[in-house]
This record gives structure tokens, C-alpha cells and sequence, in this order.
């Protein structure tokens, strides 16, 4: 995680659900939401409630891992939520957000996810690294519609009265 800086948030899927690593970012001051596995084994610390008609259904304090294997030194906050069926457990180190937030900086990963897929199979651009001189345009493009398309997917949510976009950089949230 070198490419955060302490106080950003990185949002990251399954793949990066490593254990060690959600302890080491909390360290150093880095903030994170990553998508878990559903069947991670989850000693529970403190258990929150949720709102009752909320797509959250779980959120809680938790050590993640098995004991004595592989889980964490430090408790992490785990909240689970459910779109169109299908249930999804995220997570993260941020207690200043609400369960309802933290579902939505997940989503909102896989709404800039959607949107690359589509400019990839309609723009036929298939990665993102420069090869030809005509293609810087394209990653110019893409660097300051990323960060919009992030901000027009929450605007006048919650979200974004409490974490506007500053400029076209980052997406990462500051705490």
C-alpha cells in the first residue's frame, strides 16, 4: 500500500484481504475498505446496530482470521450489506463513517469499475498504459473523468457534503 499516504483511504477488493496488511495500514495512519470474504472467520469484539430497513444487515467491531493462524493483531470494523440478493462484507478501519457510508465507498469502487469496462469495450482502449504518442490524450481523459464520475455518483449524498472532491489527483478519501 506505498501509494497511500497516511490519512487516505484505499478501497480494494477480495484480493487484497490480507490480514497483516489491515494491521500494518492501520500503523501507519492509512485508511482502508476492502472487501472480505463472506466465510472469513470473524471474532466479535463490539457489535453495532443497524437500521432497520437499511440494505446493511451486519456491522460490527471484529478480529478477522482464525486465532493463532493468521488474524489480526487489531480489531477492524466489518459491515455487511445486500444489493439485488446478493450479500457483500467489507472491511475497514473507518469508525467516523456510517455503516450506510461505507457500503456506498465500496459501491462507489465498482461504479468506476463499470465505467472503465465500458470505455475499454467501446472506446477500444484496452489498457491504460501509454504505448503511443495519440494515446496521452486518452489517459488525460481518463485521469480527470475518473475523479468526476466518482463525485456525480454521490452528489448530494452524504458522502459528498462531507468529503467533496478537491481536485482531479485522487479520488482517496481523507480523514
Amino acid at each position: 500500500m506505498r501509494i497511500l499516504s497516511k490519512g487516505q483511504t484505499g478501497v480494494m477488493d477480495r484480493g487484497y484481504q490480507f490480514h497483516k496488511d489491515f494491521d500494518l495500514l492501520q500503523k501507519e495512519g492509512k485508511h482502508f475498505v476492502c472487501r472480505i470474504k463472506s466465510k472469513t472467520t470473524r471474532t466479535i469484539i463490539e457489535k453495532y446496530a443497524v437500521n432497520p430497513g437499511s440494505h446493511v444487515f451486519y456491522d460490527a467491531l471484529v478480529l478477522l482470521g482464525t486465532p493463532n493462524q493468521n488474524q489480526t493483531a487489531k480489531p477492524v470494523r466489518v459491515v455487511g450489506y445486500e444489493i439485488s440478493g446478493v450479500k457483500y462484507y467489507v472491511a475497514a478501519d473507518r469508525h467516523d463513517l456510517t455503516a450506510e457510508q461505507i457500503a456506498s465507498v465500496y459501491k462507489l469502487r465498482w461504479t468506476i469499475e463499470n465505467f472503465f469496462k465500458w470505455w475499454k469495450e467501446h472506446l477500444k482502449v484496452y489498457h491504460l498504459i501509454v504505448r503511443r504518442a495519440n494515446m496521452d490524450l486518452w489517459f488525460k481523459f481518463s485521469q480527470v473523468l475518473s475523479p468526476i464520475c466518482c463525485w456525480r455518483s454521490t452528489a448530494g449524498s452524504s458522502l459528498t457534503r462531507k468529503y467533496p472532491l478537491k481536485g482531479f489527483g485522487s479520488c482517496a478519501l481523507q480523514s
